[in-house]
């Protein structure tokens, strides 16, 4: 045979068993199934490393914690042997080895421990790796910053205590006790939880904030530099319009000076954005300066709606002839009874103002107590609480607030510290016993009480869609509730925003009840809802400035 003729017989097999399809499925089969072992194999191998790695997080988390509460006072083979024998019993019968002897960090009380396991593997057992190391890391806290006490868990904490002094807090419980005076009791026992025996912790400081229709920062303020003393805010000359050709003065102050009367502290909240933000105060934006609250003499014409009258608007001695303020007032729109001339506040040779210090006044809504800025020293603290007393309207939004800027490293009072510092906590605990509320005057063309957002016509509010209908409205006495209620949640959240933990508690009693919108609000503001407390007598908000001081004070993980 020639050797062309073998060359086409092989060309024609080659050919033949090219097409021939009786082995294909055992031969795909068999190449398929190698990459489908390795990718279960695989699969298998992830599954129980992920397991592995989750117990593992689980008993490192709970050795640390445990520890945590004893690395002040157990020496380093104490807590070695401690954690040892908690992570044997956590971790499911797994071998758990410590990689390195817990760690204590006695600047911040922080205890870290580093633990690992093997796994055994399915898919690596081929490449002679029968185990695999996995290895966590867990972090913890308990311990104050400073000599005794727990409640600086991990470092420091700054907790700011919004308290409601209104009038409705002078009502009593089932009990017969005043709310104003149980809470008194309360905030007492949080301050003396706070410093074991009555001393100073070098970790924890505390604000009080007494509110009610507004705030007060306390009249020492008055010529500090977030303070508008020089009247360049947009809303300071709203109601007391400076007019050419009339009295003349730099700012809301001269007025106090000329009625004789001082300035009780309080301020009125700032407009637009800086109502609910704590960005700083500077002179470079002139609308995020405080303004001092002052509230304008109201007409003479002695009805319940222009309740604050107190100097004469009328007559020939008042103003100067042709004063231009009081040609100015004439023609107002809404007034001409002389309640926006200013130079009725002037006093003139032989004439005396004499003017009553809160109501009527100009320091009307100026009702609480004033502002505590953090500080270790618990006797202070108890002195500002034990003068606490209850008057005023509620005003939620500068509560939750002047809560939120006490701890704000922004200010006013710039002794807190900076947002970034993770050693450190910041905790607003804000209670109340009501709704927000704020005054109307239906038959005043000011239609409202005077408060630390001013007139209704002010509309320092804005607009918003409160009403069924979407519509954006003004703040009117029929949504004005709906108005402060959505203010006072965009604090709360934007104060959470910030890394501000928020506590809530209600002291609804028997006689005078939060509504269901009431607590609603009060849930929602919290940062959880089980942040929330309803207390409904003395007892009762006692136990709650006691829980949360326990829940501030327990171990924590860090990381």
């Amino acid at each position: 045979m020639s050797v062309r003729k073998h060359i086409n017989i092989l060309e024609n097999s080659i050919a033949h068993f090219r097409f021939d399809r009786r082995g294909n499925t055992a031969t795909m089969f068999a190449l398929a199934i190698l990459p489908l072992m390795a990718t279960a194999g695989a699969g298998i191998d992830y599954g129980r490393l992920m397991r592995a790695r989750t117990d593992l997080q689980t008993s490192a988390d709970q050795a640390a914690l445990d520890l945590s509460q004893q690395a002040k006072t157990s020496t380093a083979e104490a807590l070695k042997a401690r954690a040892q024998a908690i992570l044997a019993a956590t971790s499911r019968g797994r071998t758990v080895t410590l990689v390195a002897d817990p760690t204590v960090d006695s600047s911040t009380n922080e205890l870290c421990l580093q633990v690992a396991t093997n796994v055994d593997t399915t898919l690596m057992r081929l490449v002679n790796a029968s185990a695999t190391t996995v290895g966590v890391r867990s972090c913890a806290t308990a311990g104050a910053g400073g000599s005794g006490g727990s409640l600086a868990s991990g470092g420091t904490v700054e907790i700011a205590l919004a308290l409601d002094n209104t009038g409705s807090m002078s009502h009593s419980d089932r009990n017969g006790a005043s709310k104003i005076a149980s809470l008194r009791s309360a905030a007492t026992s949080f301050i003396d939880l706070a410093y074991p025996g009555g001393q100073s912790v070098d970790g924890v400081k505390i604000s009080l904030v007494p509110f009610s229709s507004a705030v007060n920062v306390g009249a020492g303020n008055r010529n500090a530099a977030w303070m508008d003393g020089a009247g360049q805010s947009s809303i300071h000359w709203e109601n007391t319009p400076k007019v050419a050709g009339s009295f003349s003065p730099s700012s809301r102050f001269d007025f106090f000076s000329n009625l004789g009367v001082s300035w009780g502290g309080c301020v009125e909240e700032r407009p637009g954005a800086f109502a609910l933000s704590d960005q700083a105060a500077t002179t470079a934006n002139p609308d995020s300066l405080f303004v001092p609250l002052f509230a304008p003499d109201e007409a003479d014409r002695g009805d319940y709606y222009f309740v604050n009258n107190y100097i004469s608007d009328l007559g020939s001695s008042i103003c100067t002839s042709g004063d231009a303020s009081d040609t100015r007032d004439k023609q107002h729109p809404f007034f001409g009874d002389g309640q926006s001339k200013i130079c009725k506040y002037k006093a003139a040779a032989g004439k005396t103002l004499s003017v009553s210090t809160r109501r009527p006044g100009p320091n009307w809504s100026c009702n609480s107590q004033p502002v505590q800025p953090l500080t270790n020293n618990p006797a202070s603290l108890k002195s500002q609480i034990s003068a606490m007393e209850a008057d005023g309207s509620t005003n939620l939004v500068a509560g939750v607030m002047w809560g939120w800027r006490t701890i704000s490293p922004n200010g006013p009072f710039a002794n807190a510290k900076s947002y970034a510092d993770t050693t450190n906590r910041k905790i607003l605990i804000f209670m109340t016993d009501g709704q927000n509320y704020w005054g109307a005057r239906d038959s005043s063309p000011d239609k409202s009480d005077y408060s630390a957002f001013g007139f209704y016509w002010n509309n320092r509010l804005g607009q918003a869609p409160v009403g069924s209908g979407g519509a954006l409205e003004y703040v009117d006495k029929q949504n004005v509730r709906a108005f402060l209620d959505s203010k006072t949640l965009t604090a709360c959240a934007n104060a959470k925003a910030a890394g501000v933990t928020i506590y809530t508690i209600g002291f609804s009693v028997d006689s005078d009840r939060i509504d269901e919108q009431g607590e609603t609000l009060l849930k929602n503001c919290a940062t959880t809802p089980g942040n929330y407390y309803k207390a409904t007598d003395g007892a009762a908000i006692t136990a709650a400035f006691q829980d949360i001081i326990t829940r501030i004070s327990m171990p924590r993980l860090t990381r």
